[in-house]
């Protein structure tokens, strides 16, 4: 379910959630190819990359491969998890996190029943309850959700369709993906006060993996995955499968006219804001208005400008949107509605959504069905869980800690822009006064969205239901939400997926704000008896490369306030972005052993802050050599990772470089690096001084 939602392309995070996707191990700095089945198109200095590992491949030395160098222990002897289709330092984490949630609903369970359980405690119960109610779920059937799919099939006509959407968005958060959808965001340009965004229509996969050949098999899971959806709908095997080929050419053909990855993380064209005229000439098949004002957002209710991310999307969509399509568009919109709700309906739903993620993952063997259990659970009340979570497992100790290493490394931080050379004073004043300004927030949030205390969970006992008790959720969340419109920025609130127990850091560019939940905050990532240095080199690059985001390809874009605003000289602008050039140009030099090469343009803003963060742990231990060992040595740890190609498909789609480039393309473009390990030409970590990617 989404929650109150981060604008548009203005949330960054860290990525080390192990949970679906995000990175895979590389091999960089390796001079040519090994035994590859097929030959790659190599590059004058490109560095090939051996995907997958070699359990009986030799160690490397440190020197010409850190990465495995540091890992290779771990990769010997620790296998993919059957269950997810990968193993990484993050998701090792996320299962230690994952029991310490089981034994806050354990707790919860017990507190219930002696009747000493806090409201959340009751809500986690009452929740987990419904959950493992297999006979209720499959009595209930469609719950609630029988109404809306009727509402949808009685549609007549195009703008009946888009009245219907936008009175369901009403009460759906789970409605964004279709024409009328719509969340609550701070403007981007003017981020004073909460304004709605227009959701595009969703195109099931992305134009990145669309785009990418190899994904076949994965392109006829996804058909089977809305043809099974479909029958259990009611549709026949062959209508079934027919409407799934159709919908399938549909979300691709939208995905075609969509932003790339890197387009739709520029603000500059991944945000628009929009008036009545505007939204009328992009919609123009439809009474605009009538939908906006069903929905409760349009000149009816006083709003008269709206946000849109990608209006290549919704374009295409409308010139879609015809009478004849109208049978394919009601389909679109049950298989929308089916799928979001998929593992809180039958159990027969769930399985055919559980089926498919195994496949999209490669994961070999189901998870059982108390891991299902609590996963749902703490993904259906992941507010009402991080609640429970700071309050049991973040002490003060720690974050006193953690933000000592907050204040050194942003006081590092000024003077590496201090002595910037190329970039003129006044837009170092300005750089510094973002640095000055921004908040860092440690652990959990200070307020918690209102929704949470609106919960009323109905137990199975009482004639409570999974589906139903959802959609009473989702309703709190969508009132709460909507109530926030033209009213003052919370600056207390943290937006997006990022909560407490998350194994994740974030940036919100529009609010010049960083989060590192207490998740996050346990090892390898952080240990309070580990020495200065092993943290720096995790938690510390989590607080830097977060901090390095304010300055990015995209988050220099926006001013100290997280307005959407250019605050740099034309000179400093024009040498900042030529420095952007090359170090997309250098991570575009790694090519994987099949030929696939890395995408430096897609990636750019996660490396620029990958780069940034590890230039300024080095500036701040300084000519420590051991200190400076430590410290890129957890910095490999924390990127450990091994997938199954499913995966690894899914990364190279993603806004994150793999994790073996994480680490190995920005360690043989520091410096300091060079210096710690007595790195000479002819090793293969070693890369000339003018090739190097450099930014700061």
């Amino acid at each position: 379910m989404k929650k109150h939602a981060a604008p548009l392309a203005a949330l960054v995070t860290f990525s080390l959630l192990a949970g679906i996707v995000m990175y895979t191990p590389v091999e960089a700095a390796v001079k040519t190819p090994t035994t590859a089945k097929q030959a790659v198109s190599v590059r004058a200095r490109d560095f090939v990359v051996d995907i997958p590992y070699d359990p009986s491949a030799k160690v490397p030395r440190l020197e010409d491969d850190y990465y495995m160098h540091v890992n290779a222990n771990w990769f010997k002897t620790t296998k993919i998890n059957p269950e997810e289709g990968m193993a990484s330092a993050a998701q090792q984490l996320e299962d230690k996190v994952l029991q310490q949630t089981t034994d806050l609903t354990t707790k919860a369970i017990e507190h219930q029943k002696a009747g000493t359980a806090t409201q959340d405690e009751k809500n986690i119960a009452n929740l987990y309850s419904c959950i493992v109610d297999t006979q209720g779920r499959d009595k209930a059937q469609l719950g609630n959700l029988a109404p809306v799919l009727a509402k949808i099939s009685a549609i007549k006509d195009l703008q009946s369709y888009a009245n219907t959407m936008a009175a369901l968005s009403k009460d759906m958060t789970t409605f964004e993906p279709m024409l009328g959808g719509f969340a609550v965001i701070n403007n981007p340009k003017d981020n004073d006060r909460y304004m709605v965004e227009l959701a595009a229509p969703n195109t099931g996969l992305n134009r990145e993996f669309f785009a990418n050949e190899h994904n076949a098999p994965y392109f006829e899971a996804y058909r089977k995955y809305i043809s099974g959806i479909l029958t259990l709908a009611g549709r026949t095997p062959q209508q079934a499968a027919k409407t799934a080929e159709e919908l399938y050419a549909l979300q691709k053909d939208l995905a075609a006219h969509s932003l790339t990855i890197a387009e739709a993380a520029n603000p500059n064209l991944g945000i628009h804001i929009l008036n009545l005229q505007e939204v009328k000439k992009l919609y123009s098949n439809i009474n605009a208005v009538q939908m906006l004002d069903t929905a409760g957002i349009g000149p009816k209710n006083g709003i008269q400008q709206w946000i849109m991310g990608d209006t290549g999307i919704a374009a295409r969509f409308n010139k879609l949107f015809t009478a004849d399509k109208l049978p394919l568009l009601k389909e679109y919109a049950v298989f929308n509605v089916l799928s979001a709700h998929a593992d809180v309906l039958t159990p027969a739903y769930y399985k055919e959504a559980l089926a498919y993620r195994m496949i999209r993952t490669g994961a070999e063997k189901e998870k059982s069905a108390t891991r299902q259990t609590e996963e749902l659970n703490e993904a259906l009340l992941d507010e009402t869980y991080g609640r429970l979570y700071a309050k049991t497992y973040f002490d003060d100790e720690s974050k006193e800690q953690v933000k000592s290493y907050v204040d050194i490394i942003r006081n590092e931080y000024e003077k590496l822009l201090t002595g910037l050379t190329w970039m003129s004073p006044a837009t170092k004043q300005k750089a510094i006064l973002k640095l000055k300004t921004m908040d860092l927030n440690i652990g959990y949030p200070e307020e918690w969205p209102g929704y949470l205390d609106k919960y009323e969970i109905v137990r199975p006992e009482e004639g409570g239901c999974l589906i139903n008790n959802t959609l009473n959720m989702e309703k709190a969340q969508r009132e709460w939400n909507s109530q926030l419109i033209g009213k003052p920025v919370s600056k207390t609130l943290w937006i997006g997926e990022t909560q407490p127990q998350t194994i994740n850091a974030s940036y919100d560019q529009t609010q010049n704000s960083i989060n590192v939940p207490a998740g996050i905050l346990q090892a390898p990532f952080y240990d309070k008896n580990a020495d200065r240095e092993t943290n720096l080199g995790g938690v510390g690059m989590v607080i830097a490369h977060e901090i390095t985001h304010s300055f990015d390809n995209n988050g220099a874009k926006y001013d100290e306030m997280g307005r959407l605003r250019n605050w740099w000289t034309a000179k400093d602008l024009s040498e900042f972005k030529a420095r952007q050039g090359n170090v997309a140009a250098f991570y575009s030099r790694y090519v994987l052993k099949d030929g696939t090469r890395m995408k430096g343009e897609q990636t750019l803003s996660e490396n620029i802050a990958d780069l940034g963060g590890v230039n300024c742990l080095t500036r701040l231990i300084g000519n420590d050599t051991e200190g400076l060992r430590r410290m890129f040595a957890n910095f490999a740890v924390i990127w450990k990772n091994n997938d199954t190609d499913p995966i690894l498909q899914i990364r190279l789609a993603d806004i994150h470089a793999l994790p073996y480039v994480r680490v190995d393309a920005v360690v043989s473009s520091t410096d300091a690096f060079y210096k710690a390990y007595d790195i000479k030409p002819g090793d293969g970590m070693y890369v000339e001084p003018k090739f190097r990617a450099r930014l700061w």
